[in-house]
């Protein structure tokens, strides 16, 4: 099909920046299609159509399609639904004045899905033109957020997690960049560092807004704070109790009851960075060293490669350990604030003429 629509994909990479670019793009939905971008729905509808149809399973809960993507990556929706739905989505959207259709999904860079490159070759077969944005962090970094986000949810201790990546080379950056660039074509694909050094004037949405050449209003400025992980040393603790978690790597409920308890924000969500010590920063940043110069020489070969995946100095012992044991005090502190809450409530409760709650 040529329908004159661009393609605009950002296909994450997870824990690289996908949700501050998809909370603010979602949020300027309207004004986007009054510049003619266009996004997607839970159910991959655009421009107001009409509501799913009977045969649709329904998304609920979710602004952006990631749910029916994965269902389609993963066989549970043929892809013979998904060639009527974006037919039917680019002709209502070329009726209405689209000019770029805005895709973004972070689990659209997991090939490793059985239909996952079928569902790629299927979208860049629907445009004559079209730009892939993704987003990459150095693989150290990305190791301990991802445990943080999801892998102590199932009992999985940072040391295992690290040894499974490496194992497994993931996050494997540069094999996705190339699907994408044998997928959509040579050139189409840029592939940018989660660095100051790589945006430019203001953060990470100006230059995703800059790259997808639109245009928006200063209030789009600087680097919003998403999805935030859970303190690193809580997450240690958390890991060792995997039965409060009702389902592994996806529940999100436990952050979410300790930030509406928890007083200080800042002491549970602070980042830890050494959390994840030297030397195994640099056994990690060592194995990925390969791939990460041919992404540096194919896509960001202006920016310095030692600001991006650098190897990381030495710290001395005994400032590491001062610094774990003021972090612990951290972690001893939340949990008196929320001892103390709960006694509070408990004294409440047991006063006559209180309220009981069964």
């Amino acid at each position: 099909m040529r329908n004159g629509i661009e393609l605009v994909l950002h296909p994450g990479h997870g824990k690289c920046g996908s949700t501050s670019i998809q909370v603010d793009v979602y949020k300027r939905r309207a004004e986007l299609e009054e510049r003619g971008v266009f996004l997607p729905d839970a159910n991959f509808r655009v421009g107001a159509e009409p509501g799913p149809l009977a045969s649709e399973r329904a998304y609920p809960g979710q602004f952006y399609p990631i749910w029916y993507l994965e269902d389609l990556m993963c066989g549970h929706v043929p892809l013979s639904h998904f060639e009527r739905r974006l037919d039917q989505a680019l002709e209502h959207a070329a009726d209405r004045g689209c000019r770029r259709l805005l895709i973004s999904s972070e689990n659209l860079s997991n090939l490793v899905y059985a239909y996952a490159l079928e569902l790629h070759r299927l979208i860049a077969s629907r445009f004559e033109q079209s730009k892939i944005f993704y987003y990459v962090r150095r693989q150290d970094d990305w190791i301990l957020s991802s445990w943080q986000q999801w892998h102590h949810k199932a009992g999985v201790t940072l040391e295992a997690w690290v040894d499974h990546c490496i194992e497994q080379r993931t996050p494997d950056f540069l094999a996705t960049a190339n699907s994408f660039e044998d997928v959509y074509g040579s050139g189409s694909v840029s592939v940018v560092p989660l660095h100051g050094s790589a945006f430019g004037a203001g953060g990470l949405l100006p230059d995703f807004y800059r790259r997808a050449d639109i245009e928006m209003a200063d209030d789009s400025r600087g680097d919003p704070i998403s999805n935030q992980a859970v303190n690193p040393y809580l997450c240690d603790i958390l890991a060792r109790i995997p039965s409060v978690f009702e389902s592994q790597h996806h529940d999100m409920e436990v952050a979410a009851r300790l930030a509406r308890h928890v007083s200080s924000a800042d002491l549970l969500f602070r980042r830890h960075g050494e959390f994840m010590n030297d030397a195994v920063r640099n056994r990690i940043l060592d194995h990925f060293a390969p791939a990460n110069r041919e992404l540096h020489r194919r896509y960001f070969d202006h920016l310095d490669f030692g600001a991006l995946f650098g190897r990381v100095p030495t710290v001395a012992e005994s400032s590491r350990t001062a610094t774990e044991i003021e972090a612990i005090k951290e972690i001893l502190a939340i949990q008196m604030d929320l001892l103390m809450k709960l006694m509070k409530s408990s004294e409440d409760q047991a006063r006559p003429g209180a309220l009981k709650i069964a």
